[in-house]
């Protein structure tokens, strides 16, 4: 949010155990915030995430109480490490992929090895509560050793109930501005946009019942969700790309 670039590395620093950096792109200017020492995390895989309190979050693959790997925090304008979590190997050991912050606020990942079957587990982390918990163990035969990211899925249609979508169109879309909306049939009761994060970012009720028009060229592009209540209150949702 501050327009820097932020990343790690795995090796070097004080400790030659890595780092956390910034980058200044208007300057060109590379600045090490950061150096792991072990005891708080050491060799960091994956990189970092911004999260909605605007700390950044990542994990080391080593470090840390038990030498397999941490989860921590850094807050930005304090310049501010926190080691907020302990891989102990019960709880999944060795992470190598990147956390990924869910719509519900929530930190997921997975690690390389530890759980039930030392073959790695997939788990999350609630910031507000400090929660760690382990969602699955990985046993082998329903998979092993993660390695890559963990993401959110969202489903992008449910057309509810018999409901006559054969008048309801947007158009156009991939769009750079405009967006129109008909619904002929059904009549239009409400609209709603979500971000991908599932954050409710526009909302109205139409004054025409069949058709709106919404300018959406204030939004940054990339994917969005509109959500149209009909008259019936049945729900159609559609993805839509903002150029």
């Amino acid at each position: 949010t501050d327009d820097k670039l932020y990343g790690t590395t795995y090796l070097g620093g004080a400790s030659g155990n890595g780092v956390i950096f910034s980058y200044d792109r208007t300057s060109n200017t590379y600045t090490d915030l950061y150096d792991f020492d072990g005891t708080h995390g050491s060799n960091p895989y994956s990189g970092l995430i911004q999260a909605t309190d605007g700390k950044l979050y990542g994990m080391t693959y080593t470090g840390g109480s038990f030498n397999k790997g941490t989860i921590f925090s850094y807050d930005i304008p304090t310049a501010h490490y926190t080691l907020i979590h302990n891989f102990d190997g019960v709880n999944g050991s060795f992470p190598k992929g990147a956390l990924f912050q869910a719509s519900n606020g929530t930190l997921y990942g997975t690690t390389y090895y530890g759980g039930a079957y030392s073959d790695g587990t997939a788990f999350s982390y609630d910031i507000t509560t400090s929660t760690y918990t382990v969602l699955a163990s990985f046993d082998g035969t329903a998979g092993s050793y993660p390695q890559s990211d963990i993401t959110e899925a969202t489903v992008l249609t449910t057309d509810i109930a018999s409901a006559d979508v054969s008048s309801f169109s947007i158009s156009p879309n991939p769009t750079s501005g405009e967006l129109r909306i008909t619904n002929y049939e059904l009549g239009i009761k409400e609209i709603k946009i979500k971000n991908v994060l599932g954050e409710c970012i526009y909302q109205s009720t139409p004054i025409n019942n069949n058709q709106s028009t919404i300018n959406i060229s204030q939004y940054p592009a990339g994917i969005y969700f509109i959500q149209v209540t009909d008259e019936n209150k049945n729900i159609i949702k559609r993805k839509i790309i903002k150029e």
